[in-house]
């Protein structure tokens, strides 16, 4: 199993939040806000699967931080979730964003006695950074494509 090539996919997926659209006119100021953002992705060789279900909070000044949950599926092994947080900073440069984490920490909550075996927290680098093309900024939607992957994440704002 090649977990190298699949961890910084994990990462982009958890620290680059986004959504399918057309483009709109990209505001920086759309981006301040609370975001729910959902992704799923399998690496074909392998058929390992991920889930993640994730908020993010873009704050002014280019500071964001977030919290969720990542559901990892390996062929042989029980399903693995992780509740995983992180703070970052982002920009908007044109129509790319660009994320700089260097505060991720994942805990496994569903078999922590695998930690020794399959722990994130030593398998990840301390500190990622991703960029993507912004497809969609809207009030309400974020869309994003990865530059390294070319996969499109999603997420939709949250109210309050």
């Amino acid at each position: 199993m090649n977990l190298i090539k699949l961890l910084p996919l994990l990462t982009f997926t958890v620290a680059m939040p986004t959504f399918a659209a057309e483009v709109s006119q990209i505001n920086e100021n759309n981006m301040i806000g609370h975001w729910r953002c959902q992704h799923q992705a399998e690496e074909p060789k392998t058929k390992m699967k991920v889930k993640v279900n994730y908020n993010i909070n873009y704050a002014k000044q280019g500071k964001s931080s977030g919290s969720g949950t990542l559901l990892l599926n390996i062929p042989g092994m029980p399903e693995l979730t992780f509740n995983e947080t992180d703070k970052s900073s982002w920009q908007l440069k044109g129509d790319q964003l660009v994320m700089s984490s260097s505060d991720i920490k994942f805990t496994n909550v569903s078999h922590p006695q695998l930690d020794n075996f399959f722990n994130f927290n030593d398998i990840l680098p301390d500190s990622i950074n991703e960029s993507g093309k912004v497809l969609a900024l809207t009030a309400s939607t974020l869309t994003v494509k990865s530059e390294a992957y070319g996969e499109v994440y999603s997420c939709a704002r949250l109210k309050g």
